[in-house]
């Protein structure tokens, strides 16, 4: 799959060049992914932007990047917030392999709810890694066995 994906990016003439530096300020560019608007999985568009970023990532292991959702109108806006927010960071996570590298941040006021956000964090900027999901049963990661507590 990491090698289609790179050969079909290769022939759309997706390659990017950026300088280096200890900080992935110049390196990764304040970005966001879209979704559908009922999905919380990623689509082949977003997918490859989220791989050039990655690559990114694995050439300056300084670099730390936030991840942040928004949609907090609501406890299931919130939810699908988070699981967006998840998605983002976990395909990340699949190329660059260090989950500490990212700043989560779900139900965010103030933007675009079907929007994921990604931008490279400031000096002595910090935050958590990852935070629980709002409604952990109602998850499409399934971070859970079960679906909700007393199902089967």
């Amino acid at each position: 799959m990491k090698t289609i994906l790179f050969f079909i990016s290769a022939l759309l003439g997706c390659a990017i060049a950026f300088a280096q530096s200890s900080f992935c300020g110049n390196e990764i560019k304040e970005d966001s992914v879209l979704f559908s608007q009922k999905s919380v999985f990623l689509n082949w568009v977003a997918k490859k932007k989220l791989y050039h970023i990655a690559m990114e990532l694995k050439k300056n292991p300084d670099c730390k990047i936030a991840v942040t959702g928004y949609g907090n109108s609501c406890l299931t806006c919130q939810q699908t917030s988070w699981d967006r927010t998840y998605s983002v960071i976990k395909y990340l996570r699949e190329w660059v392999g260090d989950s500490t590298r990212f700043v989560f941040a779900a139900a965010q006021d103030g933007g675009n709810p079907l929007v994921v956000s990604i931008r490279s964090l400031q000096p002595g900027e910090d935050g958590p890694p990852l935070t629980a999901p709002y409604i952990p049963c109602y998850s499409y990661h399934r971070l859970t066995k079960k679906r909700c507590k007393g199902s089967d």
